[in-house]
């Protein structure tokens, strides 16, 4: 991503000499980015923030125009940036589970079933959509479990911790699987009296 925005760069400079660059106040992006740095101090983090991202909104404009036209005139940066995309809908996920937020959840998932299709991935193409179709109605079939789920305990937190969510099959490894795998098992699973042991 950083040779990505290098390359950006140097393209912004090279529209800004043709005079292909209308309506982008560079400065204002700028001054607006030092101002954010500068918030952590006074504590108007947010209210800063908010002005930088209106300010970004040409900015991105024209980064997601930057990548559009280099993915026509370079086969390698088109690879290399659908890679980036991919790592990217994974991190939204990860932080979807980790934060307990249930519509980005729902909404990295989605994102990433086209993937599933086009790496010939059958079981996940086939019943993720279905998973997805299924989660957007629980609000209807299942109220009391879509309320749970959008205050964050779709995923399982063991600490009062931010960002510490975690699959729920995570914490089944960990506690109930654990004992089965260890020496001695759990009483009842097993016959033979030696591997009742501990």
């Amino acid at each position: 991503m950083r040779l990505q925005w290098q390359a950006f760069c140097k393209w912004l400079e090279k529209e800004r000499e043709d005079h292909r660059l209308e309506g982008v106040d560079m400065s204002q992006i700028e001054t607006n980015l030092d101002k954010f740095k500068e918030s952590s101090a006074t504590g108007e983090k947010k209210k800063v923030f908010d002005a930088l991202c209106n300010s970004t909104q040409s900015l991105r404009l024209l980064l997601s125009r930057f990548k559009s036209e280099s993915c026509e005139s370079s086969q390698l940066f088109k690879f290399w940036n659908s890679y980036v995309e991919m790592v990217l809908v994974l991190l939204r996920f990860i932080r979807a589970e980790r934060e307990g937020d249930w519509r980005l959840h729902l909404a990295s998932t989605a994102e990433m079933t086209p993937y599933f299709f086009s790496m010939d991935r059958t079981n996940y193409s086939r019943w993720l959509p279905v998973y997805i179709a299924d989660m957007h109605l629980l609000e209807d079939t299942a109220p009391e479990v879509h309320q749970e789920f959008m205050q964050g305990n779709h995923a399982v937190s063991r600490s009062y911790q931010p960002f510490s969510h975690i699959w729920t099959d995570m914490p089944l490894e960990q506690t109930v699987n654990l004992d089965s795998k260890t020496k001695g098992g759990i009483v009842g699973i097993s016959q033979k009296p030696e591997a009742l042991e501990r």
